[in-house]
């Protein structure tokens, strides 16, 4: 059996957010809900059934003074150190569970998502006061099951806490839709707080990626800088073929610096939705070459890399600018992910009206727990040690190769090296007339 493990990319779509369908990895999960009452909890039983039916977690249920010690306890923990509740409480013990399939006692409050708060005129005052503190130090909602119906007036504008109201003794259907609206809230609102920490994370991850393209532009233009002082001391004692071989490595430097910049600019450019395909015919040979040419000029190991060129003609109709950013980063990161240097080979050919394009290096390859992210914005491999980057090269790759209507495909195994492949449709409409 092969070591190597393929993964395809193209046009994943997102996760969508539904607690009543089959979750799959990115969705959110369902809240465990803990059942709080003065007395023993008013339909009990169907509450337990009702939270099992929606794949809820159901804990208790417990007394409104036992959770009140629960919480003292908790943040006599918090400040003494971590531990759980168990431990640090005697009450930890005092909310059991009589019924097995509802998971046990619990012993830790972060466990906890969602509360259902039986209110009676005889307790209202307490459980309020509960309701109002859970919120504000464990973001806790709740849904209230009403045993008094004057305390139906109680305003959620004083008790935001409150983002629920159900009376004692209504129907299962009754009791359901309470539960779910709740629920459905819960869930949208930590969805958005969720994409809210990714999106301060990408401006984190922005920001350190403009410091990293600040910090290669300032070192690559410090060579540049370097060569023109040699080359003005040196220039006349030089043979030809090192004057133009100085002339081409500063020129391959400036156009690196130019594409870390153009990364950026796709970058903002795809997150705006304004990066736009707009094909053309090009001699995708001939750009390949000059790419690889690039690469080997400005190489830090001595790469080897070799075309191999199997179309019946060079022209190709693609995005050059598109096509030109596929090129420079799979390439750039073979050379990159060969710290030994070592044979870099390109594939170029035409199947059933595709077009192939596939880099294949025998550097350090990529470790399978990595792989399936390995498309995402600012993700790197686990073993790239020290070897500098932004982890955004592939992710570029990949959007592209969308903007195309084709696919990429990544094998690889430690050690052993990377291949990736990239297939970008030709229809026979497409194809050019020699």
């Amino acid at each position: 059996m092969s070591a190597f493990k393929r993964i395809d990319h193209v046009n994943h779509s997102p996760k969508t957010l539904d607690y009543k369908t089959d979750r799959a990895v990115g969705a959110a999960e369902p809240p465990a809900i803990l059942l709080v009452s003065s007395d023993e909890f008013p339909d009990r039983g169907s509450w337990q059934l009702l939270i099992q039916k929606l794949d809820c977690h159901c804990f208790g249920p417990c007394s409104i003074s036992s959770l009140k010690h629960l919480l003292d306890a908790s943040e006599v923990s918090d400040a003494a150190g971590p531990q759980s509740l168990a431990e640090s409480s005697p009450v930890g013990s005092s909310l059991p569970d009589t019924d097995p399939q509802f998971h046990g006692q619990l012993t830790d409050l972060s466990l906890v998502r969602l509360l259902i708060v039986a209110v009676a005129s005889d307790n209202h005052s307490a459980a309020l006061a509960l309701i109002d503190r859970t919120y504000t130090t464990h973001s806790w909602p709740a849904l209230v099951v009403i045993a008094d119906q004057r305390l139906l007036l109680v305003s959620p504008l004083k008790h935001p806490g409150i983002w629920g109201a159900v009376a004692v003794g209504s129907s299962l259907n009754q009791y359901q839709a309470a539960l779910e609206a709740v629920i459905s809230r819960y869930l949208t609102t930590t969805s958005a707080r969720q994409r809210q920490l990714v999106l301060e994370q990408q401006l984190i991850d922005r920001d350190q990626l403009v410091a990293i393209a600040l910090h290669d532009s300032r070192s690559a233009i410090g060579a540049i800088q370097s060569y023109s002082h040699l080359m003005e001391r040196l220039w006349g004692s030089w043979p030809d073929e090192q004057q133009l071989a100085y002339v081409k490595r500063i020129g391959c430097l400036a156009e690196k610096t130019l594409a870390e910049f153009g990364d950026l600019t796709v970058l903002i450019e795809a997150d705006a939705g304004r990066l736009r395909f707009d094909p053309t015919w090009i001699d995708i040979a001939g750009l390949l070459q000059e790419t690889i040419e690039r690469c080997q000029q400005i190489a830090h190991t001595p790469c080897r890399i070799v075309l191999q060129n199997y179309l019946p003609d060079p022209w190709a109709w693609v995005d050059t600018r598109l096509l030109r950013l596929i090129a420079n980063n799979l390439l750039d990161n073979a050379v990159k992910y060969s710290p030994s240097g070592g044979l870099i080979e390109v594939f170029l050919s035409r199947t059933d009206n595709r077009l192939m394009l596939q880099v294949r290096d025998r550097g350090i390859g990529i470790a399978p727990a990595d792989q399936e992210r390995l498309f995402q914005q600012f993700t790197r491999g686990s073993n790239v040690s020290d070897i500098p980057g932004t982890g955004l090269g592939l992710a570029i790759v990949a959007q592209c190769v969308e903007l195309h209507q084709g696919k990429i495909t990544l094998e690889s195994a430690l050690q052993r090296g990377t291949t990736f492949t990239v297939w970008l449709p030709m229809t026979e409409s497409q194809e050019h007339e020699s």
